[in-house]
């Protein structure tokens, strides 16, 4: 019994390859995300020249627009759990419409 149990806790080659699949979707979507947000806050800084996403720092009041057009900001994109099912894609959807800084 000992051996049908060793076979069931492996991974399918079918599995290791749908998780490489799905690493590979969440590394491009992430990636993709940081073209957005660049863009994004390349327009915000440069062109529009005000924090509409509300950085604001108190310390810097009066000056902050200024400030904020100077800053160098970073940020990490995380994407994880891609799925291909439409009731695992749904709920996940409902997670992101709930994220204050989801950008679309």
């Amino acid at each position: 019994m000992k051996s049908s149990q060793k076979k069931s806790a492996k991974a399918s080659p079918g599995h290791d390859f749908q998780n490489k699949k799905r690493k590979e979707v969440e590394r491009l979507a992430g990636d993709q995300v940081k073209v957005w947000m660049k863009s994004a806050l390349g327009k915000l800084q440069g062109e529009y020249r005000t924090d509409v996403l509300k950085f604001w720092n108190r310390k810097a009041e009066g000056k902050w627009d200024e400030i904020f057009t100077e800053s160098d900001i970073t940020y990490e994109v995380d994407i994880q759990g891609v799925t291909t099912s439409g009731q695992a894609a749904e709920k996940n959807s409902s997670r992101a419409k709930k994220c204050p800084a989801a950008f679309y």
